[in-house]
């Protein structure tokens, strides 16, 4: 089906956008209406696609099929159209898997990138790791360098 005008910028704002292959995206709000897209459009559609194609496609209004979106990196992946709720189902499970902090921080660091100097960059990335390091929630990493530290040791007290 069609996300058309507002519904492109509510299926945009999701962090992982996934689209049935028969669907299409369509910005009728200026060739049809002659008012300005909402709902951050024009936010969304200038950071993922640049300014030469987000431009025309909400001055002109052109229909944009999934597979294209995926190529132009609009959204992240075209399904067959008989699998998208099972993707999707499969796909939140995975994220809600990730620790919510650790997504958080992931997604303010990804975020902030395209308005920060590397080194600024650099520190974002620092403070979420030290955050996340000591976050019980997020200590996976802790606990598999504990257990491989230990099997380690072990294996070396075993070759004495």
């Amino acid at each position: 089906g069609a996300a058309a005008g507002g519904g492109v910028g509510m299926a945009l704002a999701t962090d992982v956008t996934i689209a049935a292959r028969s669907a299409y995206f369509v910005l009728t709000f200026t060739p049809t209406l002659g008012i300005c897209p909402d709902l951050s459009v024009t936010w969304q559609l200038n950071r993922r696609l640049g300014r030469g194609f987000a431009l025309p496609l909400a001055l002109l209004g052109p229909r944009l099929y999934a597979e294209e979106a995926q190529r132009r990196q609009l959204i992240w992946e075209a399904c067959d159209d008989d699998t998208l709720w099972q993707h999707a189902m499969e796909l939140a499970t995975r994220l809600a898997a990730v620790p919510p902090q650790a997504v958080r921080l992931v997604r303010d660091a990804v975020d902030s990138s395209t308005s920060s100097s590397l080194e600024a960059q650099l520190r974002t990335e620092m403070e979420a790791q030290r955050l996340l390091f000591n976050d019980p929630e997020s200590s996976a990493l802790q606990e598999k360098t504990s257990r491989r530290f230990k099997e380690a040791a072990a294996r070396r007290r075993a070759k004495l």
